[in-house]
């Protein structure tokens, strides 16, 4: 049986083209937003903020965190070199946090094929990102599917130390 604390960590998103959302800076939030085909310029203030205010979650209490991201996700740029520093350097702050976990899944090593974003809550709920609306899925064999495909991806990914490693290459490649 798992422990606790590994169970608490799964609560997790897996994004495939940005980094996820409660980890952005307002100023990638705000180069991501813009880029969206599906949000309206005069929305991308009001989208920073929402995101900004949503990330207070990560130091309340009681809540841990688990995030695997993938290597090109990283890589991919939005905005300058300065603004893409600044973004690494928050993901290195936030990976030290004992309750975030920041796993990054290196682009060759073959890995499951996920098309869209997921986010898993208390073994019982996942909510999926998809381009027009999200959905969430509560049926047992479905949360499980989820909860399987998270640990594949969780155990072929980097952490700790080795994900800070893949992080400060970039930083010091945008410098």
């Amino acid at each position: 049986m798992r422990d606790r604390e590994y169970e608490a960590r799964k609560r997790c998103g897996y994004h495939l083209v940005v980094l996820p959302g409660l980890l952005q800076t307002a100023e990638y939030a705000e180069e991501v937003l813009k880029a969206s085909p599906t949000i309206k310029p005069e929305q991308v203030p009001e989208g920073i903020a929402l995101r900004m205010q949503r990330q207070r979650i990560l130091f309340e209490g009681g809540r841990n965190f688990g995030f695997v991201i993938t290597e090109s996700a990283l890589r991919r740029s939005f905005g300058s070199p300065a603004l893409m520093v600044a973004q690494y350097e928050r993901l290195l702050h936030l990976s030290t946090y004992r309750t975030i976990e920041i796993a990054i899944l290196p682009d060759d090593v073959p890995s499951p094929v996920v098309p869209h974003e997921f986010t898993i809550f208390d073994d019982s709920l996942v909510h999926i990102g998809t381009v027009t609306k999200p959905v969430t899925v509560s049926e047992t064999p479905d949360v499980h599917s989820y909860i399987s495909l998270y640990d594949e991806l969780l155990q072929l990914s980097l952490k700790e130390e080795d994900a800070r490693e893949v992080i400060k290459r970039l930083t010091e490649a945008d410098h």
